[in-house]
């Protein structure tokens, strides 16, 4: 099914579908047909609702968008519909369409009839915006007018009042009947891997480049509080300089040396050049009065003679070019060394300058450092001062923290002692009626037996009253006794185990609890710093196009905890110097905080908007830019902009002026001439216009 879909794509898509199976591109997710399923039965109304847009590549971001459409035209395949999921927008319904959406015949939106993954959203608002499906085309009838309807059979209504139908060709593009869910999850993995990758690469390369700048941070810290170590780095400078001057003196010098040698060999040559001729010029005479003599001699004289002669002259001429050839080449190394003299010239003057200025850097430097070092050695003795106060305070906690473990650890045996205390009595009270039984049976006995205990080792009867008289008091004092205290330590003993056995249970819940805190504090974290990028990049680019080239961005207060602190807004308008919000001027205030509104906007647009007098700072060339992008964005959502200013009214597509009698009642005019504005605001009559 995948492949007949395919083959219904133009060449441009079924390039980039190509290219991404084949590893070339990256980021493409795939076409509309390819990532939505439809109900059998709205088949043909939603791929007439779709239309062409069917073939629309859904891409990661807009740098793969941009990346395929490199691609295509690098090879000429023609051109393809590319939908960044990180700019795409989700709209919203027309009024006109939630009217007609509600009807009995109607089946919803087309866009909510379309099954398909919750990241796409936006990608297919884009495809079927607030179309609506009905029932048939008197239905469509019915409802049409400033709504996009298409009924059960394919007949299309436009927004405008166009009326599409007809047949439906049976040789069509429509939505893959594929496995869908399965080839998305395999997708899904194969991007999440990739994207891991990539996240890692990137992460690895940011930590590179954040320790980069901490180097370079602590290097420029080191070079504004260390001013020697800057004295002996631009000493080290000089020196190697002076030497590489010295050693560019020393070749200037020696190539002087070999311009004075080959200017000497020059000459020779020179000399042997027209001593050659010389000699060139005796040999044409001497050649003249041969040839007198060859007509005199006999011809196997002078034939010997012609040729010693033809041998001398050849051997001549070849002498004559091979010093022309080497003249040359003298004369042209000449050249090559006067340029080079003329270079080293410059380089020696040049350096010459730089001496200078690091002389001057110098002495500079060592004014700075005398002045930094009495700043440091007045911040050295505070720093000594806040030490003593620190250590003094750490002193005065240790010996409250000693005093208080003291404490708790006589408390705790005071606690053990107690408890002690009432385990012997609670023991003896019940220990004591069965020690009485013994006490009467042993007596029974010893009268049953007649036996007489010794008198040193018993006491006497008064002793021994005395002694129980004693114990009944003491019993007294302990009354009264719970005879069940036994059956009551059992049942609190339970309780005990009951109860800790949920005070684990609640230590394992607030585990969880503390670890589900932590995961959503972390989830939240990344969710406000992914908006928080996005708006601080809006925000940055609408700020330029305010400010005309200025620069500005959003900073935390404190990166750490993001939401115990705010945020400030940093600003550097066009031909001035970065200052944060408080220290602009009212108009770059106000600059800055529409640039604020307007990136939130572009993030997460709103339907309707209200600008009190927001121009009010703002000079007439900043309130034109201020209302051009005011224009620009009401394409998509409604602005009602309270202004007093005359370049703003002109870029309004409705006005409505508000004026106040002398009676004190205010009167609301409708769609007035801007030219009718008086420079204060004020609505101008017909009568005071003449």
């Amino acid at each position: 099914a995948l492949q007949s879909v395919h083959e219904k794509y133009n060449h441009s898509v079924n390039s980039i579908l190509q290219a991404r199976d084949s590893g070339e591109i990256h980021g493409v997710r795939g076409t509309i047909a390819e990532l939505a399923s439809v109900d059998e039965k709205y088949e043909t109304a939603l791929e007439i609702a779709a239309g062409a847009r069917m073939q629309s590549i859904v891409v990661e971001d807009d740098a793969s968008a941009a990346e395929a459409i490199s691609f295509l035209s690098k090879r000429k395949l023609g051109r393809a519909t590319f939908l960044p999921l990180n700019k795409m927008i989700v709209g919203k319904p027309r009024a006109q369409a939630l009217m007609a959406v509600k009807d009995e015949k109607s089946h919803g939106f087309a866009y909510d009839l379309v099954k398909f993954n919750e990241e796409y959203k936006s990608a297919f608002w884009y495809v079927f915006g607030d179309t609506v499906i009905v029932n048939a085309l008197s239905d469509a009838r019915r409802l049409m007018g400033g709504v996009r309807l298409v009924d059960m059979k394919g007949d299309l209504i436009e927004a405008s009042g166009a009326m599409i139908g007809g047949s439906v060709s049976k040789v069509h593009l429509s939505f893959s009947k594929s496995d869908q869910d399965r080839l998305e999850k395999v997708s899904h993995e194969l991007r999440a891997a990739v994207e891991s990758q990539d996240y890692v690469s990137e992460e690895l390369q940011g930590l590179k480049q954040e320790i980069i700048e901490i180097e370079n941070n602590i290097r420029s810290i080191k070079g504004e509080v260390d001013k020697d170590s800057q004295l002996k780095d631009i000493d080290s400078r000089k020196k190697e300089y002076t030497k590489k001057l010295e050693v560019i003196t020393k070749d200037v010098d020696v190539k002087i040396k070999e311009k004075e040698t080959l200017e000497l060999k020059r000459n020779k040559i020179i000399e042997s050049i027209s001593e050659s001729d010389k000699r060139l010029e005796e040999l044409n005479n001497l050649k003249e009065e041969k040839g007198k003599h060859l007509l005199k001699s006999s011809k196997k004289e002078i034939a010997q003679e012609v040729r010693s002669l033809e041998k001398e002259y050849s051997d001549l001429q070849e002498s004559v070019l091979g010093m022309k050839s080497e003249y040359e080449t003298l004369q042209k190394k000449i050249e090559l060394t006067d340029e080079r003299k003329t270079e080293f010239i410059d380089k020696i003057k040049s350096h010459d300058v730089e001496l200078e200025n690091f002389l001057k850097t110098i002495n500079d430097l060592k004014k700075s450092k005398i002045h930094h070092q009495d700043e440091i050695k007045a911040l050295m003795a505070v720093e000594q001062q806040m030490t003593g106060k620190i250590k003094e305070f750490a002193s005065k906690r240790d010996e409250i923290y000693k005093k208080t473990v003291a404490i708790e650890n006589e408390l705790d045996k005071i606690s053990t002692r107690f408890e002690s205390y009432l385990d012997l009595i609670s023991r003896s009270k019940y220990r004591l009626p069965t020690l009485e039984d013994s006490i009467t049976e042993l007596n029974q006995e010893i009268a049953l037996y007649g036996i007489e205990l010794p008198e040193g080792k018993i006491s006497n009867m008064e002793s021994l009253k005395e002694d129980i008289r004693n114990i009944e008091e003491n019993m007294q004092e302990l009354e009264p006794v719970n005879m069940r205290a036994l059956e009551e330590y059992e049942h609190q003993t339970e309780r005990k185990k009951k109860f800790d056995g949920d005070v684990n249970h609640l230590k394992d819940q607030k585990k969880n609890l503390v670890k589900l805190v932590d995961e959503v504090s972390s989830t939240k974290k990344e969710q406000f710093l992914e908006v928080f990028d996005e708006v601080n990049r809006n925000f940055k680019n609408i700020y330029a196009d305010l400010s005309e080239g200025g620069e500005a961005e959003l900073l935390l207060e404190d990166e750490e905890n993001i939401f115990e602190n705010g945020l400030t807004i940093k600003a550097r308008p066009r031909g001035k110097k970065i200052l944060r919000l408080p220290a602009l001027s009212g108009g770059e205030k106000s600059i800055a905080s529409l640039g604020f509104i307007f990136s939130i906007q572009r993030y997460d647009p709103s339907p309707f908007y209200v600008l009190d007098e927001v121009d009010m700072f703002l000079d007439g060339i900043n309130a034109e830019v201020v209302s051009r992008m005011i224009k620009q964005n009401a394409v998509h959502s409604q602005f009602i902009n309270v202004s007093l200013r005359k370049i703003v009214l002109k870029e309004a597509n409705h006005i409505y002026g508000v004026t106040m009698h002398d009676t004190g009642i205010s009167e609301m005019i409708g769609n007035i001439d801007p030219e009718s504005v008086s420079p204060k605001g004020e609505i101008l009559s017909k009568m005071r216009k003449g």
